[in-house]
């Protein structure tokens, strides 16, 4: 996925949430506000809800250059999308110059398949980076109508890189921990931010970068992961959390750590059904099914050994080995980066946190955590001792 920083590279925000949580009202306030951005708006609408444009645009627009886009004073664009996102985003890079688009997936859509897009369409992924998800929550109907128990509202808040819980002033204080609390355990670290007409400050949810964030960012929110986290962690419709920990004096290779990811979320995962502890040898096929692993979401750190060529005329050796750098690792469903970070990928080892090592989190339903462990481990090799830190 290209970095934002890049010369011509779009950030791209996706903001998912439940029918009636305030997501129109972040929307309208993103393309009335006068903060200056060329902004798109892009609902991917697979509903009958009527279109952004019709309840929110009425006079003073200019609809010339692309007919199925609507042109705000302030310069920014919304538009409906119910078939094409991809054609939509091309057309719309073509004709217009942007400074952000915000895709808004409606109501119980899952925003995983939207965000794979900046990651599997070639096209895309050279004029688009995906800048973070954010979810927005209804504090005050959760519990009364039952989205607690919805999977599709836990796979939302598990996804999500910022929660806004919304209408905070309708529930009570006690109520609004518990939410943030339950927000807490379905995505362990994930930034919650209490607000009334979701009116938290842009630059909070906009070109935040998760998804290519610095190592001491990544380090932050995995800190706030619960010091549990390494064992089972199970919720509703058994959604679990595990953080697999390297050891400090061990790393990765680059391909050696793609292999794994990629063998924890694309094998065959027919021998790996969860262990019931024997309780029930005769498990049912279809239960089987449903307990297959399915990874939504992973995030992490890890240490990574650079080969750099060798120099001229070194008969010796074909290669040498940089100090071990830290690089970031994110996923959404089926698809991940290994990637290093901007800026400075160093970190002092004065640290405490860094005698951790690798840490790697998943979110998901059925987590294998020993095969997690496992995989990751085989992966990783241990430093020579002249350069273990």
């Amino acid at each position: 996925m290209s970095s934002i920083e890049e010369p011509g590279v779009v950030p791209v925000t996706l903001v998912s949430g439940f029918l009636g949580a305030g997501k129109s009202t972040l929307i309208r306030r993103i393309l009335t506000e006068k903060h200056g951005l060329r902004i798109a708006v892009v609902e991917n609408e697979f509903g009958q809800t009527l279109g952004i444009e019709n309840s929110i645009v009425t006079q003073g627009v200019d609809s010339t250059l692309i007919p199925e886009f609507v042109e705000l004073p302030n310069g920014c664009l919304c538009c409906t999308v119910k078939d094409d996102l991809v054609d939509a985003l091309a057309r719309l890079l073509a004709a217009k110059q942007i400074d952000h688009i915000v895709i808004e997936a409606s109501g119980a859509a899952d925003p995983a398949p939207v965000a794979a897009l900046f990651w599997v369409d070639e096209a895309l992924e050279m004029r688009l980076a995906l800048d973070g998800i954010i979810t927005v929550v209804d504090a005050s109907a959760v519990k009364t109508e039952g989205k607690v128990d919805r999977l599709e509202f836990i796979k939302q808040i598990a996804l999500a890189d910022r929660v806004l819980l919304n209408k905070v002033d309708r529930i009570s204080d006690t109520e609004r921990e518990l939410m943030e609390d339950f927000v807490q355990r379905h995505n362990p670290g994930v930034r919650v931010q209490a607000c009334v007409q979701c009116d938290v400050p842009l630059h909070d949810l906009l070109r935040i970068r998760a998804f290519e964030m610095s190592v001491n960012a990544v380090r932050r929110d995995l800190a706030l992961t619960s010091a549990d986290s390494h064992g089972p962690q199970s919720h509703s419709h058994g959604l679990e959390s595990h953080v697999v920990l390297v050891p400090a004096n061990w790393t990765f290779q680059p391909r050696a750590l793609e292999r794994a990811l990629g063998d924890l979320l694309w094998g065959c995962d027919d021998d790996d059904v969860e262990d019931n502890g024997g309780s029930d040898p005769l498990l049912e096929a279809n239960d089987q099914k449903q307990r297959r692993q399915e990874i939504w979401r992973i995030k992490g750190v890890v240490r990574v050994a650079v080969a750099t060529p060798a120099r001229a005329g070194d008969a010796e050796h074909e290669r040498e080995r940089e100090p071990p750098h830290w690089w970031i690792v994110q996923g959404v469903d089926d698809t991940f980066e290994v990637c290093a970070p901007a800026g400075n990928a160093s970190l002092s080892t004065s640290q405490p946190w860094e005698l951790l090592g690798s840490r790697i989190l998943f979110i998901g339903r059925h987590l294998r955590r020993a095969r997690l462990d496992h995989t990751l481990l085989q992966a990783s090799t241990a430093l020579p001792p002249c350069t273990q830190p």
